[in-house]
């Protein structure tokens, strides 16, 4: 190894990637010099892991992202080259250091050189070329036929725009186009490599420099893993992104379009349960169309006969509206019930946040889905947030702690201790059906499907509190609940007790105290409503 390149690694909560890293770095490359900035938990035992192989170890602010990290480990490389890879990289004799080194110093005209990965077993390839068209950017996978060959360093080679996050570059070429810092994960690499192709610096990519992306590991704190994953599919960075560029979509070499539509809410699936109640959907679906036109809509219709001719004639009114992706309806099976639509319809969807609603509620200007996004971003313990329901424009709140007493479950008022930041939210232990959720969460519970209704609410939050998900609620996100005009077919439905019964006794309850005082009692085998003086022991 020569002595004029140094490498980089930023490393957050991937303790045990780190460490296979750094030994097969080590390995491989005896004399690179190597920094590695932890933005994660720091410690004493990392420090003096990294010292043990010969790596300096920086301690950087919690969360600070991945940019803040290179660019604060750029700026100490004093070699003329800097290699750049992710903590999760396992280095061999396939990584062609010391080649893309050679690379450079032969090649005056590039700037950077990058190469692949082998994930699974497979050789992984993001290389190409970045068109910006008037609003987007298309993404051009590069052709592997015809390579370039470079007869003194032993490589083949071709030009490009973008590479993997394995390369070797000129130092004083990325010291001139730092990392954008207002972005700490997600598109922070095509922004790096638009970036340092507009300030007229060039690409290119060989095939024959490869590193082992992430190698079998023993994962010892599982939990700390998961928070990893939590903050690494963040998705808010998107706003910086597109904004940056001034662009509506790209289109990644795939073929896929990723859309923007000025909120961040092309990461939330709109879910969506109904029956019997085709006029306050209309309303709900029109005032969404209205706010977020690019919402993806979920519907799951659990009535007798599926109106699909219906639903054809209303897509064509949003449309003409101003919604610009259609909604899906899915014929559920007649009176499966609450849990099960909403199970189904998150079986059936990918995005990485999901919003649950009611069919007759409706969006108004206050109804902001993306500061629900903003307090997922802000803590990644929170597994949902919920806002303020207005009925008939008074306030209806949900938010509480439960409390059991021997067989009476309470709903005990929360302080009100709120987090005063880019959102205003307090941590609870229930909120209203209009909620923003992780997907992850769905990998711990759902909705228990005996329970049709009347009690699914009860049962879903009383077991999540059982998980290590918090939940928040936000007092300033407001939605309306068109309650009002219901026929007499959906109040037999949504009237019927034996379900709450069935929650009850699943916890062994008599009774339920909401906040107002209002009760639920079971006596003889039968639901009773009554309310009880609010000073009442």
């Amino acid at each position: 190894m020569k002595n004029n390149l140094t490498a980089i690694i930023v490393t957050f909560l991937r303790d045990e990637y780190l460490e296979v890293c750094l030994v097969s770095l080590r390995k491989t490359y005896p004399d690179i010099e190597i920094l590695v900035g932890d933005n994660g938990y720091p410690s004493e035992e990392k420090r003096e892991f990294c010292e043990k192989h010969g790596a300096e170890y920086y301690e950087l602010p919690f969360d600070c992202g991945i940019c803040v990290g290179r660019n604060e480990l750029v700026k100490k490389v004093k070699t003329k080259y800097v290699m750049v890879g992710d903590d999760d990289f396992q280095y061999g004799p396939h990584a062609g250091v010391d080649e893309m080194v050679d690379f450079l110093e032969c090649h005056e005209e590039f700037d950077l050189i990058g190469g692949r990965i082998v994930e699974g077993g497979k050789v992984r390839n993001y290389q190409g070329f970045i068109h910006q068209e008037k609003n987007h950017f298309v993404y051009e996978r590069l052709n592997l036929e015809n390579l370039d060959f470079c007869a003194k360093c032993g490589m083949d080679f071709k030009k490009c725009d973008i590479t993997f996050n394995y390369f070797v570059a000129r130092t004083e070429a990325v010291k001139k186009v730092p990392w954008d810092e207002e972005i700490k994960v997600a598109y922070e690499h095509s922004t790096f490599f638009i970036d340092f192709g507009r300030a007229g610096f060039n690409v290119a990519f060989t095939p024959e420099a490869l590193v082992v992306h992430k190698p079998p590991v023993d994962i010892k704190n599982k939990n700390k893993y998961k928070d990893y994953q939590l903050y690494r599919n963040r998705k808010t960075d998107k706003k910086r992104f597109f904004s940056k560029y001034g662009i509506n979509y790209a289109i990644d070499m795939a073929g896929k379009k990723d859309f923007y539509d000025g909120t961040g809410t092309g990461s939330v699936d709109f879910l969506i349960k109904t029956l019997k109640r085709p006029e306050a959907l209309r309303k709900l679906l029109f005032s969404i169309a209205k706010y977020y036109p690019h919402a993806k809509i979920f519907i799951g219709d659990d009535d007798e006969k599926f109106l699909a001719e219906d639903y054809k004639k209303l897509w064509k009114e949003l449309a003409d509206e101003g919604m610009m992706t259609k909604p899906a309806a899915f014929n559920l099976p007649y009176d499966s019930g609450l849990s099960y639509a909403r199970n189904f319809l998150i079986n059936r969807t990918s995005s990485p946040y999901v919003l649950i609603l009611e069919d007759d509620f409706v969006f108004n200007d206050k109804t902001k889905i993306e500061d629900m996004i903003v307090v997922l971003e802000t803590d990644p313990t929170i597994g949902v947030v919920g806002g303020l329901v207005r009925e008939n424009g008074e306030e209806v709140h949900f938010e509480h702690r439960w409390e059991k007493k021997g067989d009476t479950l309470e709903h005990v008022s929360d302080l009100d201790e709120y987090k005063e930041m880019a959102v205003k939210y307090k941590i609870t232990e229930s909120v209203l059906n209009f909620a923003l959720f992780r997907r992850e969460v769905f990998n711990d519970l759902k909705w228990d499907e005996s329970i049709k209704i009347q009690g699914e609410h009860t049962d879903f939050f009383l077991r999540f509190k059982d998980t290590n998900w918090k939940v928040a609620y936000c007092p300033d996100i407001e939605i309306e609940h068109n309650k009002g005009n219901q026929n007499t077919d959906y109040k037999a439905l949504r009237k019927r007790k034996e379900f709450l019964i069935l929650a009850m006794r699943k916890y062994n309850l008599r009774k339920i105290k909401y906040l107002d005082g209002f009760c639920y009692e079971i006596k003889d085998g039968e639901i009773v409503e009554y309310r009880e003086p609010l000073w009442s022991k």
